[in-house]
């Protein structure tokens, strides 16, 4: 491989990672679902165009071009101490490329590098062959980008004639990259060198899939299943298919793929029956993963994803989960964590999974350590433990402020922990038999809110505590009664999280900015002291402070170009709030991120 030919290719293959989105041959303007095979293992492509003002308000939101200098700028630095000599000419033209690319960052740019205001993206495999199409508004735009990319790598890509149109092509080692204006998309693939000339106009889709997702309608029916807004994009990962295809492949592609991996680490990739079969009944426990986002506005974005599990097995998963305090807590904290679970239902349903392993070990020599980890597992349900565990079900912590000292440890704060247990009185009850001292709160069901002596307290601060007939909850700093009584309260009317985190804009400014800021200061301040060494010293040790010096200002950018992020970040969002459920489903995730006026 010339090391010059990959700089282009990684240089291109970065637009992959940055969004802007055997039938005839194509025609401009072609649904971009037409080119995905229907049988893909992996897609994530848009429904329908993504507004520009929309893209505009969420990259100014995340940062858009500072977040994007942020990373220019490490790579920058980090490259400039490589000790190669040709270390600060490669640098600079990664730099030089990445200024090219910058434009998809910019809010303001409503067609970045040629690509359409309205962006429609799609992400697939042609099998395991990764491919990215994304829709243009001026395909001359993008070509002339390419060529200075070229220009600036001083290694040009070749070009070919395929089907018609030009495409250009980098090889490196065993592996054919493609980078394509067709029509009015922008077009990336890789392709094993073994089967290029042979599968390279089905992989590019100069010839369309017999069967494609616009055919089968699979990624609408998700969305419609979901409730995904179509604008937003909906991704799919087919387990089985994509075991299969890695375990048992057999398309030409994924056979040629496989075969260099196999190559690499001196090993053939063949299973023998017993495994393929294993592997495959293993996939088939967690058949699909499904993402999208169920809302998107200028205010905020609500995603969803799922593990979709057997509904046998989802049905009983979604039994274990408990009601926990904290459901109805305002998203005002600056951090908040929280979790609930039935440990007897919870045991049950673990040992349910170690019986069938131990009913039916697993056969194939890559799976047998499951056939142990799940026996041991099975022992260490005692039962007298999952019994004591029965009186904790859930936990809410809210973090409301947090004062940090120099070392950035917590000296002072405010914020609310609370417990939940059906039997709290005998939680309380078994606590205080530990613990003489607690015996100063006179906390009950009938008691309502009762000060916690200031002299149980590890800092000066005041604390409450309050026990509800489903929790326990301990308030400390100048939390007021209703946001105590709401953080404890249990509410069995909603679905019950298993886990539950979240997080503000202030955490973001107030905690990692000012940490970074902390850290800026530090490494300036060990950069001065270098630099006022080597001026007092002789001249071999004045080279060598005089690279702790280099190394520490660097040090100084880095955490300050980062504290700068996150305060961007702080006055962009208002909070992320993400909760994992168990459901008739599966597994499901929402992410719930609101932004500030």
């Amino acid at each position: 491989m010339h090391l010059r030919s990959a700089r282009t290719s990684v240089a291109v293959a970065a637009l992959l990672l940055l969004s802007a989105c055997g039938k005839d041959v194509p025609d401009s303007g072609q649904s971009l679902l037409a080119y995905v095979p229907a049988d893909t293992p992996y897609v994530y492509a848009s429904l329908e165009p993504f507004d520009a003002d929309l893209r505009k308000t969420w990259l100014t939101s995340m940062g858009g071009t500072q977040l994007f200098d942020v990373y220019k700028s490490m790579i920058t630095e980090m490259g400039a101490n490589l000790e190669r000599e040709d270390g600060a000419e490669m640098i600079a033209r990664v730099s030089a490329m990445m200024d090219l690319l910058r434009p998809i960052s910019d809010p303001n740019e409503r067609t970045p590098l040629g690509m359409a205001a309205d962006a429609e993206v799609a992400l697939y495999g042609y099998g395991l062959l990764p491919v990215m199409r994304v829709r243009l508004a001026d395909a001359a735009a993008f070509e002339k980008v390419l060529s200075e990319m070229e220009k600036t790598s001083k290694s040009p890509m070749t070009t070919e004639e395929i089907g018609g149109y030009t495409v250009r092509r980098q090889q490196v080692d065993e592996i054919v990259f493609y980078v394509a204006a067709i029509e009015d998309q922008a077009v990336f693939a890789l392709i094993p060198a073994a089967v290029d000339t042979t599968m390279r106009e089905q992989v590019l889709g100069l010839s369309l899939p017999e069967q494609s997702l616009a055919d089968s309608g699979s990624l609408q029916a998700a969305a419609k299943r979901y409730g995904f807004a179509p604008e937003a994009g909906v991704g799919i990962i087919d387990t089985v298919r994509l075991v299969e295809a890695l375990a048992d492949p057999s398309s030409a592609g994924d056979q040629a793929l496989m075969a260099l991996g196999s190559e690499a680490d001196g090993e053939a990739t063949t299973l023998d029956p017993v495994c393929l079969a294993e592997i495959k009944a293993a996939a088939a426990l967690v058949p699909r993963m499904v993402s999208g986002s169920t809302s998107i506005d200028a205010q905020g974005m609500d995603s969803l994803s799922v593990i979709e599990l057997p509904s046998e097995m989802a049905q009983a998963w979604s039994k274990v989960t408990a009601a926990q305090p904290g459901t109805r807590a305002p998203k005002d904290a600056w951090a908040w964590f929280g979790f609930g679970i039935d440990p007897v239902k919870m045991a049950a349903e673990l040992g349910k999974m170690a019986d069938k392993v131990a009913a039916a070990p697993y056969q194939c020599e890559h799976l047998s350590d499951l056939n142990t980890s799940m026996a041991e597992m099975k022992q260490g349900l005692n039962p007298m433990a999952v019994g004591m565990a029965a009186n904790f079900t859930g936990l809410y912590v809210s973090v409301d402020k947090l004062e940090m000292d120099d070392s950035q440890m917590p000296i002072s704060g405010e914020g609310v922990v609370a417990l939940s247990s059906p039997a709290p009185a005998a939680v309380w009850a078994l606590v205080k038999g530990q613990m003489d001292s607690l015996s100063a709160i006179d906390i009950g069901v009938d008691k309502g809110i009762v000060p916690v002596p200031d002299e149980m307290m590890p800092m000066p601060l005041p604390a409450k505590a309050l026990m509800t007939d489903k929790s326990l909850a301990l308030s400390v700093g100048p939390v007021d009664d209703e946001r105590l009584t709401a953080i404890a309260e249990v509410d069995d009317s909603t679905p019950h999280s298993v886990v539950r985190y979240g997080i503000s804009g202030e955490m973001y400014s107030e905690v990692y900015g000012n940490l970074m800021q902390e850290m800026t200061e530090k490494a300036a301040a060990q950069a001065r002291i270098a630099e006022a060494d080597a001026l007092a010293t002789g001249a071999e040790d004045a080279e060598e402070l005089s690279k702790q010096r280099e190394m520490a200002e660097e040090q100084a950018r880095n955490a300050e170009h980062v504290g700068n992020l996150m305060r961007t970040f702080g006055a962009a969002i208002d909070y992320i709030d993400i909760r994992v459920l168990l459901t008739d489903n599966g597994i499901e995730m929402y992410q719930e991120v609101r932004l500030n006026d």
